[in-house]
């Protein structure tokens, strides 16, 4: 069914209804449970995926999906905890604490209180000790002039310069990624199928199966919008 993927990651089955409009993009549902989503796939198509309705029915069944222990709380690269919401296409945030203890107390507040404690905005990252942020967004990890890597975020900077320190610097990385590859990430399975998938600190994850190339992209577009962090769909 068109609108309606079926997601296989860790041993597990999610399915999403997930529509594009006037190129805005409209993410309705994300559940293990195949009934509950195939419910809210008839109600898009019952009120002919209006935009007002498509956010009336977000806003419906994200009410029902219960809260996950560290939902809207994400780990800092200073060992602490950030609460933060992806509201509007962005993320806000809304404190922080050194113990994930004090971050879900920040949080349960929050959702008590419905949101509306005043944000803070995120400073700007300024990268030290060998990553440097680069033009388009990415961040290069060097030490001692010598090239080690150019990662999405700068967590992932952080994470590949921790395992270098301990490693003594001995892996050099001497191609950045291929962002430019049109098909990147995306593998075309024996069956004739397409799987997106890629490697996060030395484990293949599998994001997608889809029966198209056209699909495999899309899928690999979106994951790639949310640096492929599985966490930034709750925030949806």
């Amino acid at each position: 069914m068109k609108y309606f993927h079926e997601i296989h990651k860790g041993g597990h089955v999610y399915y999403r209804v997930r529509r594009q409009i006037q190129n805005k993009e409209y993410m309705v549902i994300w559940t293990r449970s195949k009934p509950l989503a195939l419910q809210c796939y008839n109600e898009c198509k019952q009120y002919k995926w209006e935009p007002e309705k498509l956010l009336e029915l977000r806003e419906k069944y994200r009410q029902q999906k219960p809260i996950r222990p560290n939902q809207y709380i994400q780990p800092d690269d200073k060992g602490g905890y950030r609460i933060c919401k992806w509201t509007k296409g962005r993320v806000k945030y809304y404190g922080k604490a050194q113990t994930l203890e004090h971050a879900r107390k920040i949080r349960d507040y929050l959702i008590e209180k419905g949101w509306t404690r005043p944000v803070y905005t995120k400073p700007e990252v300024r990268p030290t000790h060998g990553i440097q942020r680069l033009d388009n967004g990415k961040y290069r990890l060097q030490h001692k002039q010598q090239h080690y890597g150019v990662f999405n975020t700068y967590h992932e900077a952080i994470q590949e310069r921790r395992r270098q320190q301990q490693e003594g610097w001995k892996q050099r990385r001497i191609k950045a990624y291929g962002q430019n590859n049109p098909c990147r990430y995306v593998y075309k399975t024996p069956l004739g199928k397409y799987t997106v998938k890629k490697k996060i600190d030395g484990v293949v994850t599998y994001f997608a199966q889809c029966s198209t190339i056209e699909e495999a992209v899309e899928e690999r577009d979106f994951f790639e919008s949310i640096n492929w962090d599985w966490d930034m769909l709750d925030l949806y």
